[in-house]
């Protein structure tokens, strides 16, 4: 039995470039929509199966669809879906959408993976590598799904990042993407990898407590590098006065002209 979830994936550029979805009439189009629904509801997600195993027959199918429309105009709407490939029967008989069984499949990776307390960025990779794969399997059952069969462009993942052990925390690792969403969002230049390694090695010496209070200080208070409260930067160990005045000098360049110079910490 598949977990109960409010609601389902929809992707508006795949449904208007779909080229096979294109050539269904508007009245099948809709039909999908509602047989959708009704996959995502099922004990199987993604197919029509009834609790008991058995799928859904053709006339079961249409009887449930057709709320009132003419018989043959359901039935021809359901034949437009499958010969044109937005939805496919399986071999077993029943109707299906590959494209929101691959869905469940990555959510299930991602849900397992969290579930023994791995990391978020590690489930989303195992999960990621997944759905790449099968995007590249040429198969006309399993690669593609007609209902919005033109994937998404996928976004380059971030450099994977390896924490020392005093960082390598769950709370940590939300705070460090935390960081690196902020700065994206700031429009700042990101952090190459060698950037991101010795970055880490400074916040390692402050624990990862201290660390991520200077991160959330200095996203609070708009810095371009990371500071702890009270000026002191992120390298650890104590400051001579003129290391002090340099970290004022640079908040307040950070907050006064943060498009001339990133600070560093």
């Amino acid at each position: 039995m598949s977990k109960k979830l409010p609601a389902f994936q929809f992707y508006p550029g795949d449904w208007m470039k779909d080229s096979a979805l294109r050539l269904c009439s508007t009245f099948a189009r809709g039909l999908l929509v509602d047989l959708l629904c009704h996959m995502f509801d099922s004990s199987k997600r993604g197919c029509l199966i009834l609790p008991c195993g058995k799928p859904w027959t053709r006339q079961q199918v249409i009887k449930v669809v057709s709320c009132g429309e003419p018989v043959d105009q359901v039935e021809q709407g359901l034949d437009e879906l499958v010969e044109n490939g937005v939805i496919k029967v399986h071999a077993d008989g029943y109707y299906y959408s590959s494209r929101m069984i691959r869905d469940e499949e990555i959510r299930d990776i991602r849900s397992k993976a969290g579930s023994k307390g791995g990391s978020k960025n590690a489930a989303n990779r195992v999960a990621n590598t997944k759905q790449t794969n099968e995007d590249e399997v040429e198969d006309e059952d399993e690669d593609e799904d007609s209902d919005n069969s033109n994937s998404e462009k996928k976004k380059e993942d971030p450099p994977q990042t390896e924490f020392p052990p005093e960082l390598d925390a769950q709370n940590f690792h939300d705070a460090w993407d935390r960081w690196h969403a902020y700065r994206r969002e700031a429009k700042l230049k990101s952090w190459v990898a060698s950037t991101r390694k010795i970055k880490l090695k400074q916040l390692a010496k402050l624990g990862s407590d201290h660390a991520i209070t200077a991160i959330d200080h200095s996203i609070a208070n708009g810095y371009q590098g990371i500071f702890e409260p009270g000026g002191k930067g992120s390298s650890g160990g104590g400051q001579t006065p003129q290391s002090r005045a340099e970290a004022r000098r640079a908040e307040a360049r950070s907050k006064e002209h943060p498009e001339d110079s990133e600070l560093t910490f």
